[in-house]
């Protein structure tokens, strides 16, 4: 028989909604319709030529004690040992500063968005974020098989780290991230802009919109560990080769009257 004085085992638990709204989350701006990483606070475009294809880099400030392991130049220069072809359509590289919400919940070496506005200026864009180096940061040692491959690649790429008996934690500095970044992400992020081109774009040109749908629907409804072994066979291919050419790796490029003459801050690339 229903007892009305009798309390609900529910009642205060996650199960009948309690906490819901507290919980830590990235806010979305429905009024600008736009996804978090568009959303640059200060900010400044500077353009290189690179090939013969102008490209733009939008330079975001940095909090204290974060930092822009790569710089533009870096970039540039990378992006010149890549086929170009690689590259058709993409001319934006964004150095973002995640906030405090985005580092906990959506932390990311990088990114690689297939549109975006970001005033001016639109279009598919590969982002690189700025890291807070006084931040350590761990991966449990229970991990997928993918998981371990990403253990070892952050070890290989020189990062300082300490094991217990459940964890790995990791000491960034500016050159290990930069080892990260410039040699791993973003060519990891050119693969998956490749795998755009040859799976959507190239196939659906002038064949129309509803066409280009098909293409993009069929793209993205493919599993992401597809998506991510294509990217990292990318990546790894391409930075192969530009070893065994000796190309790779080379010196951080940061010419401070360069950057004092374009309007940047030195201490958005080094720790002060």
């Amino acid at each position: 028989m229903h007892n009305p004085t009798r309390r609900n085992k529910n009642i205060g638990t996650p199960k009948q909604g309690h906490g819901k709204n507290n919980q830590l989350v990235i806010p979305f701006h429905w009024e600008e319709g736009k996804d978090f990483v568009e959303r640059l606070d200060s900010y400044l475009a500077i353009k290189r030529t690179v090939n013969g294809k102008e490209y733009t880099f939008l330079v975001e400030r940095t909090r204290k004690q974060c930092v822009h392991a790569c710089t533009i130049d870096d970039i540039a220069q990378m992006i010149s040992y890549i086929d170009p072809n690689d590259l058709a359509g993409l001319s934006i590289i964004v150095f973002r500063q995640p906030k405090f919400k985005e580092v906990v919940l959506n932390p990311a070496w990088g990114r690689l968005k297939y549109f975006i506005e970001i005033g001016d200026h639109e279009g598919p864009a590969i982002f690189l974020e700025a890291i807070d180096m006084r931040r350590s940061f761990y991966w449990p040692k229970k991990l997928k098989i993918h998981e371990q491959q990403e253990v070892k690649r952050l070890i290989n790429d020189g990062h300082e780290y300490e094991t217990d008996k459940r964890k790995y934690t990791f000491y960034p500095t500016v050159d290990t991230v930069r080892n990260t970044q410039l040699y791993r992400t973003f060519i990891h992020e050119v693969g998956h802009y490749v795998e755009y081109l040859e799976k959507v774009a190239r196939p659906a040109k002038n064949l129309g919109r509803d066409t280009y749908s098909d293409y993009w629907n069929a793209y993205w409804q493919r599993p992401v560990n597809e998506r991510e072994v294509y990217a990292h066979t990318y990546a790894d291919r391409v930075a192969r080769e530009l070893r065994e050419k000796g190309l790779i790796p080379f010196n951080r490029i940061l010419d401070s009257n360069m950057t004092s003459k374009e309007g940047l801050r030195m201490e958005d690339f080094i720790l002060v």
